[in-house]
């Protein structure tokens, strides 16, 4: 949630003052995401099974480095849509999954749903136990 009012503060730029403000608040907002990551994947998974978790988190962040690319220009093209520039589309788009989804949309963060009532990623069982 912090990162996504971050990103969209981006579009609200105005000066190198409010710049520099801007992406320090990005940056303090993202600095944990990987490290946070890691630690919920190793807590749901074995370690004979963690590797195939990180490798399937590293394909999606390349995945949607590569899906990025394109609608990144395609934003940057919409310069002038709505009286905002293009770079402004770009952050605002950016951050609104973030802020849709942890505001209460159904997600983790601030409304309905997330984890809640689900029973979350498997975990390993260990050898000779029964199946649940």
């Amino acid at each position: 949630m912090a990162w996504g009012c971050a990103a969209a503060g981006m579009a609200a730029v105005a000066g190198p003052a409010s710049f520099y403000a801007a992406r320090i608040a990005v940056g303090v907002a993202e600095a944990a995401t990987f490290p946070l990551m890691w630690a919920l994947l190793s807590a749901f998974y074995a370690p004979g099974e963690i590797a195939h978790a990180y490798g399937a988190l590293l394909a999606c962040v390349s995945v949607a480095q590569i899906a990025g690319g394109p609608l990144a220009a395609l934003l940057l093209a919409a310069d002038g849509l709505g009286g905002l520039a293009g770079w402004r589309w770009l952050f605002l788009v950016e951050a609104a999954p973030t802020l849709v989804r942890g505001g209460g949309g159904g997600g983790g963060g601030g409304g309905g749903g997330g984890w809640r009532g689900r029973r979350g990623p498997p975990r390993s069982r260990a050898r000779g136990s029964p199946p649940t």
